[in-house]
């Protein structure tokens, strides 16, 4: 899924799942993780501002992989319903 696909169903879609893949249980369980690997880095965050010396390199490579979790769900969403690869 790429950024020009835009719903047009307003504030409320309920088809976010199956527009990127998912269906329910799935969206849902890799949201949570998602939200568990986003608390936890908010506490390094937090520590790292206190004491800027500890986790100086973390939360760059947790976007970086973060990204890349989401390029892969992008990238199955147009092979299977947008037929590219």
């Amino acid at each position: 899924m790429t950024n020009d696909h835009k719903s047009d169903r307003g504030f409320l879609n309920f088809k976010h799942p199956k527009d990127v893949g998912f269906n329910y249980y799935e969206h849902l369980k890799f949201t949570w993780k998602e939200s568990i690997l986003a608390l936890g880095m908010s506490l390094i965050m937090f520590i790292h501002g206190i004491f800027p010396p500890l986790f100086d390199l973390i939360f760059a490579e947790y976007i970086k992989k973060a990204q890349e979790r989401i390029d892969r769900i992008n990238a199955i969403y147009e092979l299977v319903h947008l037929g590219r690869s």
